[in-house]
């Protein structure tokens, strides 16, 4: 069985509140930062480089 030590949440902002759009586990933080640099850079090349609508959270369990 794979143990989830860390929770990637990806965050979605408008309109003045805030909802959890996924959330993905992973073994090592390593794993989670990877996860959260692609996501981020895939929203910056949806919305540009400036976006703020989508962004990702590391939450140790």
């Amino acid at each position: 069985m794979n143990e989830s030590n860390f929770v990637v949440k990806t965050i979605f902002h408008a309109c003045g509140s805030s909802e959890v759009l996924t959330e993905n586990y992973f073994a090592t933080r390593k794993e989670a930062e990877e996860f959260c640099a692609l996501t981020d850079y895939a929203m910056k090349l949806n919305y540009g480089a400036e976006q703020q609508l989508v962004t990702t959270e590391i939450v140790v369990l």
